[in-house]
């Protein structure tokens, strides 16, 4: 074998790449051709000579390993494995036609790749005498990635439509060339640090393929180096094996065994052609490919100038080793890599730039099985059950369940019963995976027209990309719009087509009956879910004081211990929440027998666009019914006289004149006139107040300017009067 010198490697640096670093570029046919990676041909030639400095020292640093116990005791060496990405270009043909080729031709050429690179080639049997102390095992296996850089699962192909019958311009020389290589790689290119990115084309067929070679460990390569163009380019005609499947495109005999992406995956990993770049004043004592056991060569062979016979002697006197992957013989003629360049290649694997992470890429992991994109709509808290104001705002709260952060999504609401079709909107926030928030949205223009609506909201397009689990995509809810504003004091007693608003939870109803009483069945309703009994809206300006009561019952279904509660539950806000919690109690065992609850509303009044909920919930309980729900415009130890009846209070009137204010408290069945009359102890008409619509109201009197001694107090209605005597002291 030959022995060369490492000197002059600015020489030689233009010696191989002087045809694509200076503007020039192989014009008539050839295998390959490889271009720079960076803008400025100076970084360039900077570069590759600083490469092959550091190479040389890693050259004397194995040396040295050879040469200690350590490595003597090492065991056999670790197969690297690579992720590969095969993106096919095409220009809209079927699958299987022309430039767009079949998944099988891909495997075909990564089995090759890994034979080749193994030397389980079948071929190698045709390695001559001569060169088998050489031949090598380079260790390294190609994987057709498994899973994006985004994390998603992959077969390692991509297919894109690129709009255009060739590529052929991509092979021209200075920036013609470099104009179309960058537009075609930039459809579709994966992270050059975790992927090797094979092009598959149609380029024509000036060149077979070309590749971008490695860098050393090099920090500092600024903004000129070329990383998004680091790969490999193979023409569609010269990829995949025949050995391994009928492929149409394989039209050309010197090249139908995948050996085309063997050749330049050897540069992709640092390996320059045997005869180094061949320029006119080659000498053959000149360095070629800074391999010692590839014999001294002058040029590329062809296989037509000797039909692949063994020997042929070359320019320079040598035994051609055109056997060699990195000549340019015919893919039959291939069949070996050396241990030179097997050492060249697995120094670049272990420590050269966008090269040494390669080995441990995810994308040589399988993909996770949990959804890539999984948004839930977890919850709809607006438009709450009842509503009164307008359009009605829509809060919901989105959970990312999905591997990968969102930043954009699609909400779609539909509501045919509020008159409303498909409203979209696009929203764009940030959701990292396994967090949720709460969002805003207007979702319906105009006034929402009153009754009881149903309503889709559906969580759509994460990414502007599918969501792998709709389950838990929409939700159904149901919302009843009621403007009503009713003045204090009133009464709901389901008489008649009642006021407050009747709903609940689900969509499976749990209402029996709504007349005289509210009756529910809790077994009907999911756990949880439940019924719900909401004012109007309260007006409580004017007052300075407020109460509210009402009846509840529980009746058993059969054996099983009732269970659920029963809550009061108010709203100031405007749109309504129902976050304010007034009362609360848990069912029990000895509720079967109606219940009064009095509460006080005291500290809302002087308010508007005050609503109250009394709500049900329970599953799997019995029957629960509602009765005579008063809200008053007064609260006190009396304030809520007997049904049917009239008090007065406090009597007798304290003697602090200060504080002599009656009240006149009714609770009637129906509304009605009531006429009030204040008559001293001589008969005499002192004071006269009409009611006009008297319930459950309450009527202040004022005593302070009224002397010590008996009052007579009278209430008057179209039914009865009632009387009652009043002692100031």
């Amino acid at each position: 074998m030959k022995m060369r010198r490492l000197s002059g490697l600015a020489g030689l640096f233009f010696m191989f790449l002087g045809v694509t670093l200076l503007g020039g570029r192989v014009q008539a046919q050839d295998r390959c051709r490889v271009p720079s990676m960076f803008s400025d041909p100076e970084m360039e030639r900077v570069q590759r000579e600083a490469f092959e400095i550091w190479m040389k020292q890693k050259a004397t640093e194995e040396k040295m390993l050879r040469q200690s116990r350590s490595f003597l005791m090492s065991a056999e060496q670790e197969v690297i494995r690579i992720p590969v990405v095969v993106h096919i270009i095409h220009n809209g043909e079927p699958y299987g036609v022309g430039p767009n080729i079949p998944d099988e031709q891909v495997l075909s050429q990564i089995r090759v790749l890994n034979e080749d690179f193994q030397r389980n080639n079948p071929d190698k049997e045709n390695t001559p005498e001569d060169f088998r102390s050489v031949a090598a095992n380079i260790g390294v296996e190609f994987v057709l990635a498994k899973q994006t850089p985004e994390g998603r699962e992959t077969t390692g192909i991509v297919r894109i439509d690129g709009g255009r019958t060739s590529w052929v311009d991509i092979t021209q020389n200075g920036s013609a060339g470099v104009r179309a290589e960058r537009e075609m790689k930039a459809m579709s290119t994966w992270d050059p640090a975790s992927y090797v990115n094979v092009w598959v084309a149609n380029i024509g067929n000036n060149i077979f393929g070309f590749s971008r070679l490695p860098l050393g460990d090099l920090g500092g390569l600024g903004g000129s180096f070329s990383k998004d163009l680091d790969g490999v380019v193979v023409s569609y005609q010269r990829f995949g094996s025949e050995d391994h499947g009928a492929f149409p495109s394989l039209i050309h005999d010197e090249t139908n065994k995948g050996r085309t992406l063997t050749h330049e995956m050897g540069h992709y990993l640092g390996l320059l052609h045997t005869w180094g770049s061949g320029e006119s004043n080659f000498s053959c004592s000149s360095v070629n490919d800074y391999c010692d056991d590839t014999p001294i060569t002058k040029s590329g062979h062809s296989s037509a100038d000797f039909k692949c016979d063994h020997p042929h002697v070359g320019g320079c006197g040598e035994v051609v080793m055109f056997q060699n992957f990195m000549d340019y013989s015919a893919d039959r003629c291939m069949n070996l890599f050396t241990e030179d360049q097997k050492f060249r290649i697995r120094t670049v694997l272990e420590s050269s730039y966008l090269r040494k992470t390669l080995s441990s890429s995810k994308g040589l992991e399988d993909a996770s099985d949990e959804p890539f994109y999984d948004l839930a709509l977890k919850e709809v808290t607006r438009p709450v059950i009842v509503t009164g104001f307008g359009s009605s705002p829509m809060e919901i709260t989105v959970e990312n369940k999905g591997r990968a952060d969102v930043s954009s999504f699609k909400v779609v609401v539909n509501s045919e019963s509020a008159g409303i079709g498909e409203v979209e909107a696009n929203v764009e926030l940030e959701l990292p995976s396994g967090e949720a928030k709460t969002l805003n949205l207007n979702w319906a223009e105009g006034i929402i027209p009153e009754g009881t609506h149903t309503l889709e909201v559906r969580l759509e397009k994460p990414n502007n990309d599918v969501d792998e689990n709709t389950s838990n995509d929409a939700k159904y809810i149901k919302f009843t719009q009621n403007k009503l504003v009713t003045e204090v004091p009133s009464r709901e007693n389901f008489s008649e087509t009642p006021e407050w608003s009747v709903a609940y939870d689900g969509f499976v109803s749990p209402i029996l009956g709504k007349k005289d009483s509210l009756v529910g069945d809790m077994t009907k309703v999911a756990y949880g879910n439940g019924m719900w009994l909401v004012s109007p809206l309260l007006d409580l300006r004017g007052l300075v004081e407020s109460s509210m009561s009402f009846k509840y019952r529980f009746d058993r279904k059969g054996e099983e211990n009732p269970s659920g509660k029963i809550e009061v539950l108010l709203s100031e806000a405007v749109p309504e929440n129902y976050e304010t919690s007034l009362f609360s109690t848990d069912f029990d065992s000895n509720t079967e027998e109606w219940r009064s609850v009095f509460l006080n509303l005291s500290d809302y009044a002087g308010k508007e666009n005050v609503r109250v909920a009394i709500k049900v919930t329970g599953a799997g309980t019995g029957i629960v019914s509602l009765d005579d729900v008063n809200i008053y415009d007064t609260y006190g130890q009396k304030a809520h006289a007997p049904e049917g009846e009239i008090i007065v209070y406090p009597n007798p009137l304290p003697g602090n004149s200060g504080k002599r204010v009656l009240h006149v408290t009714a609770n009637l069945l129906e509304e009605q006139e009531l006429k009030v009359y204040v008559f001293g102890s001589g008969g005499y008409k002192l004071q006269e107040a009409v009611l006009p619509e008297a319930l459950n109201h309450t009527r202040l009197l004022n005593f302070a300017n009224y002397p010590r001694g008996v009052y007579i107090v009278r209430v008057k209605s179209r039914e009865f009067t009632k009387s009652f005597r009043v002692l100031v002291k």
